[in-house]
């Protein structure tokens, strides 16, 4: 991130200040990679995403502790089109380094890839350590340091935003004052008003010279943008700082006294520095109301990925957000949203690990632009990619009038009958699933085709039971089968919990006596109160040993066949069915077997 060299020229005009009495500002998704780099020191272990968590909140409470005062902590919850060239780069390299592993490692995955490490202290970097390029980023790195923070005194102070967390981290300084903490050094760029910068990685521990040893003290270089440009003779009116940061992106091999003379002669190309600047603006009036308002309302539960794709609504934004969204309008809302789902450790040589969940979020859509029009036909998925041009994996969104409410019927009921059986089990989720995937091989009813659209074979099912069909003492974390299960698992968590925050917006559409308001109401009861935290997703290991609990329970549904049935034979189930539940009477009873849901015309 950042304009190259932009720091290499600015450090010597950074002033070294200690942090007591300190207002704080904090660029959240810098703050996750550099807890990240702190906890991953380790050369034979990745660090959980409990570790991080907590290694994130002893973090922040050590600054407190050394006089600093957190002010806000700004995430993303959308970022625009014009970023989507770094996002597929991005994703483009790390396609590339997953195949590179599986290429030269094709029997088994890195033991360092797979362990877990659950009890390291992250502590201050200081300058002489070591920085290692961790193996790979934790999936859900992001949204699981998000929800530590929600359920944390932090949360107070957490803001998901409906932009780019560098852009309000910047207005927050430039309206109030007060220091933002980050890695990016386009920071720098930024009108920040009397504000200033600090780099997480430039914390330092103090020890007084007397010898004595008081609670430690934090001190950093501290850039001041304003400052700054007044040192190096930048005229504010020229464009300051922001002025010396286009002119080196232009030519990065210049020295700084010649960057800075070219400052004080006028603009080569107005208009391409016009376009430039552009990013770097301050928010409109009443963006940060609206934003505000956002994070404390609509986006307060909200992982970063379900915020951009709700906000990719021009109807819910209209509403809602009528100042943030009013330049970009046409560019924010395409015809087909796009959905950049987390870069999961999984076989690149497989079928990307979450396909068997596709049909979750094809639902979770569905039901989204149920109350949000003009109504998507499809989406765009991003998961891997080989070419930054990819337009992604086009994913359907049902027809809402055409059978959801059936849809919300099976659901319910698998989600009751799973209760009655497991309670409040940690797997819940997970076995509730595979008895919606048995409905795939069992059923033919004109819903379940449309429920799981083309997906064929793809099912978590299957994978399910092709690994307990061996044995036991065959199977390792480490083997690449095992690894893409874990993924498969952890996409399949994903899936739901994308779901149960999509609910939230939408239940206020309908009159809570509606049939359509119930469904909903009763789905996100059972999802808010068993879906797991980010944190305690499966592992590698912790999947072997979570299938074969459940299958000596007699919890993994069988598959009685290859496939879906045929109609005919389905339908003559369902007949038999019928006539063994019915009473003689003609009163009709609710059924709780989600076949004669289905049939139902």
């Amino acid at each position: 991130m950042g304009i190259p060299h932009l720091l290499t020229h600015l450090q010597p005009y950074a002033v070294d200040h200690p942090l007591p009495g300190t207002s704080l500002i904090i660029d959240g998704p810098s703050l996750a990679y550099h807890i990240w780099h702190l906890c991953s020191r380790s050369q034979d272990a990745q660090p959980s995403h409990a570790l991080l968590v907590k290694s994130c909140i002893a973090w922040l409470e050590a600054l407190q502790r050394n006089g600093a005062e957190i002010t806000a902590i700004y995430f993303d919850g959308f970022l625009p089109p014009s970023k989507r060239p770094v996002r597929m780069d991005r994703l483009l390299k790390t396609t590339l380094k997953l195949r590179a592993l599986h290429q030269t490692n094709p029997g088994s995955c890195p033991e360092q890839y797979v362990a877990e490490l659950d009890d390291a202290t992250a502590g201050f970097r200081k300058a002489s350590d070591h920085r290692r390029e961790p193996a790979h980023i934790p999936a859900f790195l992001v949204p699981a340091i998000i929800e530590g923070l929600r359920a944390s005194d932090f949360g107070l102070v957490l803001h998901l935003v409906p932009g780019e967390a560098d852009v309000y981290c910047a207005q927050h300084a430039l309206e109030r004052g007060g220091c933002i903490a980050t890695t990016d050094s386009d920071l720098l760029v930024h009108d920040l008003g009397s504000g200033s910068v600090i780099m997480f990685w430039s914390l330092e521990v103090l020890t007084p010279d007397d010898g004595s040893t008081p609670a430690q003290t934090l001190s950093t270089p501290r850039f001041t943008p304003a400052d700054i440009a007044k040192r190096l003779k930048i005229d504010p009116a020229k464009g300051g700082l922001r002025r010396f940061a286009y002119e080196l992106s232009h030519s990065p091999n210049a020295s700084l006294p010649k960057i800075v003379d070219t400052c004080g002669k006028p603009v080569a190309k107005p208009a391409a520095f016009e376009s430039w600047c552009r990013p770097y603006a301050p928010l409109a009036v009443g963006m940060m109301i609206e934003a505000k308002g956002y994070a404390g309302h609509l986006g307060e539960h909200l992982d970063p990925r379900v915020s951009e794709m709700a906000l990719q609504a021009i109807s819910l934004t209209d509403r809602i957000l009528p100042v943030t969204f009013s330049n970009e309008r046409r560019e924010i809302s395409p015809e087909e949203p796009s959905i950049f789902l987390p870069t999961l450790l999984d076989c690149p040589a497989r079928t990307s690990a979450w396909q068997e969940s596709l049909y979750v979020r094809e639902a979770a859509l569905t039901v989204f632009h149920s109350c949000y029009p003009p109504r998507w036909d499809h989406a765009r998925e991003f998961r891997r990619t080989l070419n930054v041009a990819s337009k992604g994996t086009k994913i359907r969104i049902i027809d809402p009038h055409q059978s959801l409410p059936k849809l919300l019927d099976v659901l319910v009921d698998i989600l009751d009958n799973t209760s009655t059986t497991m309670g409040n089990h940690p797997e819940f989720i997970l076995v509730a699933h595979l008895q919606l995937d048995k409905l795939y091989f069992e059923n033919a009813a004109e819903t379940v085709k449309i429920f799981f659209g083309d997906a064929g074979q793809d099912k978590l099912l299957s994978s399910v039971r092709d690994f307990l069909s061996r044995p036991k003492s065959s199977v390792s974390p480490t083997d690449w089968t095992t690894v893409h299960l874990a993924a498969q698992l952890q996409a399949t968590y994903y899936s739901w919990r994308f779901f149960a925050q999509i609910l939230p917006l939408v239940r206020p559409a309908y009159h809570p006596a509606e049939r359509y308001s119930q469904l909903l109401f009763k789905l996100q009861t059972h999802l808010d109160k068993r879906l797991p935290p980010l944190t305690e997703y499966p592992t590698p290991s912790s999947t072997i040993e979570t299938l074969h609990r459940l299958e000596a329970a007699g919890l993994i549904p069988k598959i009685s066949g290859s496939g879906p049935a045929t109609p005919e034979s389905t339908g003559k189930k369902r007949k038999q069915e019928k006539k063994k539940a019915e009473p003689a009477a003609k009163t009709r009873r609710v059924s709780s077997n989600p076949f004669d849901l289905l049939s139902e015309e």
